[in-house]
């Protein structure tokens, strides 16, 4: 079988050092540390007071409010990454872009907003965003989706192994390269 090669050609980032490629790398280089006081929720009944926190993404704020904080940070380092490559979809074949975006799990804390919500209001106050913010695999979404990237968006869900993440994929995008239809779901 002849292998199409892969080439990572933009990098974008979203982590506890900074919002882009450029701030986080400034920020190692200098020496900062990304741990700091846990400022997302209160820490007053948990042993642990540190965590290495991320900076609030910067998107548009009333697509924020129909995203999980997870699916931001990954659409906020795509469109850096898609910056970075110079990729331009108006001039791009769109279906021979895919998305592969790796999750443990989708937004856990709207998870347990909404339901605290419908236990004190009534379920019916739930979000109607609550199952699209909720979903791992709404972030590979949301990146496909200005990028107009199909036929594959791919959400591997792996937290027992990082290797799985990196290598599994690889197969998946070169079938993706050749025009077919992939459907996968990350072997755990």
């Amino acid at each position: 079988m002849d292998k199409r090669r892969v080439v990572i050609t933009g990098l974008g980032t979203v982590n506890p050092t900074g919002n882009t490629v450029a701030e986080s790398w400034a920020a190692v280089k200098q020496g900062v540390c990304g741990v700091g006081p846990i400022t997302l929720y209160d820490t007053s009944n948990s042993k642990t007071k540190l965590a290495a926190e991320v900076p609030a993404a910067v998107l548009d704020k009333r697509e924020c409010r129909k995203m999980a904080r997870f699916t931001q940070f990954a659409l906020t380092a795509a469109i850096e990454a898609m910056a970075d490559a110079g990729i331009d979809m108006e001039k791009e074949d769109a279906s021979r872009f895919a998305t592969i975006v790796s999750a443990g799990i989708g937004g856990l804390p709207n998870m347990e907003e909404e339901h605290a919500k419908g236990e004190q209001k009534g379920f019916d106050r739930v979000s109607p965003f609550f199952v699209p913010m909720t979903i791992a695999n709404m972030a590979a979404g949301q990146i496909a989706r200005p990028a107009r990237a199909a036929p594959m968006r791919l959400a591997m869900r792996s937290t027992a192994s990082a290797t799985d993440t990196k290598t599994w994929p690889l197969p998946a995008v070169r079938k993706a390269a050749s025009r077919r239809w992939v459907s996968a779901v990350s072997p755990a």
